[in-house]
């Protein structure tokens, strides 16, 4: 037993790096890739990895609608599986074909649709029976109903307690009966739990007198349930007859067979039992209310028909869930609206367009918001709910100099003050003598109205749709000027003009002098505005020279700038950097040496190094 367990766990562990490798090469975020990323080549090896895992090719799409890969982009891909594998069958016998995984071996020798289906994981209820994580099987572990009917190969427990002692196990036998000791034969087929305690409690007590006194005990319990069979006709993916426990419902039966074909109704499945229609399931009903009252539990030889969808549409757009949905006659398109669970909140609803089918053509339809309640669905249309209009119907901006600049919605009557009251007023720096209105006419043209804030007819000027109040500050009015320095000083540049700035405050702001500046020969070059166009030599700049020492505590010779100042501080003539030499190989002393003067020659050094080794 420890051994199989080992084998068992030894199996898992291969299984999962299995997995693991067949879904390696996909990127975690698949939401940018493209179907035409994806070579054919790429495309055979993600299948037959995923099939070796024992995957199907449905398990991989579901992978790679995990990863974040776009619906459209994944429905490419299947379609060009489903070439890949027609290409196949018509391929020579020295080229591989495209494995095919053992679960749509079964559907295709049951005549099914292939699940590969470009549509079918967008059927509404598909995904009841296209996800590995869902489970409809039976619960074995729950008390034993009442109105549990038994049948040939049930197994009962009689417990008999409390003055009287007993304990047997009984079996169901073909003919339907059970053997109690000294009762006999009884037959019980076809009693549900609670009649057969009745029964079996009655005969019991002619033996055990302290049963009719309730000194003694009567238990029935079910512990061993038969197995019955089920027929599962139709538009099915895998119909056939199933080996189901007596417990199993309709929806178990519906779950092991596949579930229905693309074209199979989830809304009229019908259980026929001894050739009468039981119960009629809406799996919809199911998926949007959780209503189970057609989930009867089955009877031997029972019959599920799942017939095709008369009615079938499909939804796109701006709802919650894109797909195909099966109408029934008396549902309208906003039935179909709530199953796809509503608008998103882009949607615009004012009008939804669809596009049906005629004997001969196609026809686009038009259904406006107050039609679509009563608007009947016909088989085949497609419907698309578009995105809103980026339009405001009652949008106002204010701009500029104001506190809370910004979008206001437009009430009746709303006047330029209430508007400005609203953005909690202009700034200091406000200027009011010149508000620039800019209005659309009906024939989307513009128009400026211009308005004096403090004016009365400004205040009581009434706002328009769209209109754009901008109320400009006095700095966005006047030209910011600047000033450059150059040369000597540690940060050179332009630097924004102010009032007062002075020839010393500027140096100041570019970091002061550099060591090799000098205070002398600085030149303050200035615009000059009367300058004579017609004489090609006059001057236009003036040129202030200011002679000073390098201390910029000192208020003399500090001149207060103008705009626009180019001012220039010159390199000292007198300041020269030591430089530098290198002397190596056969001198008593390598190493760096400084020159003393320009005028030093090689030989010079060489004495300095301790003169030349012989």
């Amino acid at each position: 037993m420890k051994k199989l367990k080992y084998l068992k766990l030894i199996f898992t562990c291969c299984f999962l790096f299995i997995i693991y490798i067949a879904t390696a090469q996909l990127p975690a975020d698949m939401s940018r890739v493209k179907s035409a990323d994806i070579s054919d080549a790429q495309l055979r090896e993600f299948v037959q990895k995923a099939q070796i895992s024992g995957q199907s090719e449905a398990q991989l799409f579901r992978e790679f609608t995990r990863r974040g890969m776009p619906t459209n982009e994944i429905n490419k891909i299947k379609s060009r599986v489903i070439g890949l594998q027609s290409n196949s069958t018509n391929t020579s016998a020295n080229t591989t074909p495209l494995p095919v995984s053992s679960r749509e071996v079964v559907n295709k020798s049951s005549n099914s649709t292939s699940n590969l289906s470009t549509s079918n994981l967008l059927i509404f209820g598909s995904e009841l029976f296209s996800n590995p994580n869902l489970s409809f099987e039976p619960d074995l572990r729950i008390p034993t109903p009442k109105n549990y009917v038994l049948g040939p190969d049930d197994k009962l427990l009689l417990d008999v307690f409390g003055v009287n002692l007993s304990q047997q196990e009984l079996r169901v036998s073909s003919e339907g009966n059970i053997y109690i000791k000294y009762v006999g034969p009884l037959q019980v087929s076809g009693l549900t739990i609670e009649e057969a305690s009745r029964v079996i409690n009655k005969k019991l007590a002619k033996f055990y007198p302290a049963i009719a006194s309730g000194q003694t005990s009567v238990q029935i319990t079910l512990t061993g349930i038969r197995s019955i069979k089920v027929i599962v006709i139709g538009a099915v993916k895998k119909p056939g007859t199933y080996n189901l426990t007596s417990l199993a419902t309709l929806f178990n039966a519906l779950y092991v067979s596949g579930g229905p074909t693309e074209n199979g109704s989830f809304r009229n499945i019908e259980l026929v039992r001894n050739n009468n229609v039981v119960t009629k399931a809406d799996l919809y009903d199911f998926l949007m209310n959780t209503n189970q009252k057609a989930n009867v539990r089955l009877m031997d030889n029972d019959v599920i028909k799942i017939p095709f969808a008369k009615t079938k549409i499909h939804l796109s757009g701006e709802v919650n869930r894109e797909g195909f949905y099966e109408i029934q006659p008396n549902e309208t398109l906003e039935n179909a609206i709530d199953f796809a669970g509503g608008y998103t909140s882009n949607a615009f609803k004012a009008r939804i367009t669809g596009v049906r089918n005629t004997d001969f053509e196609r026809k686009i339809i038009d259904i406006s918001k107050q039609d679509v309640k009563g608007f009947n669905p016909e088989n085949g249309d497609e419907y698309e709910v578009g995105n809103i209009i980026d339009k405001f119907q009652n949008r106002l901006t204010i701009v500029g100099s104001v506190f809370k600049p910004g979008n206001y919605a437009l009430e009746k009557d709303l006047t330029l003050e209430k508007l400005i009251q609203k953005a909690h007023g202009v700034t200091e720096d406000a200027f009011t003598k010149r508000v620039i209105i800019t209005r659309t006419r009906e024939d989307l043209t513009k128009e400026y109205i211009s308005l004096d804030l403090l004016t009365d007819s400004a205040k009581l000027f009434v706002l328009q749709k769209e209109d754009i109040i901008n109320v400009s500050s006095i700095f966005d009015l006047k030209e910011e000027f600047n000033v450059t320095i150059n040369g000597e000083v540690q940060h050179p540049g332009q630097y924004n003009f102010e009032d007062s700035l002075s020839l010393k405050s500027l140096i100041l702001l570019a970091g002061g002098f550099t060591d090799e500046a000098t205070g002398m020969g600085i030149e303050i070059a200035r615009r000059k505005r009367n300058v004579e166009i017609n004489n090609p030599q006059s001057p236009i700049v003036e040129i202030i020279n200011i002679n000073d020492s390098k201390d910029l505590s000192s208020l003399s010779n500090d001149i207060t700038l103008s705009p626009f100042d180019n001012i220039t501080i010159k390199k000292d003539p007198y300041y020269k950097k030591q430089i530098q030499v290198s002397i190596s190989g056969e001198v008593l002393h390598p190493g760096a040496y400084t020159l003393i003067s320009r005028s030093e020659k090689i030989s010079d050094l060489i004495k300095r190094a301790g003169s030349l080794l012989y």
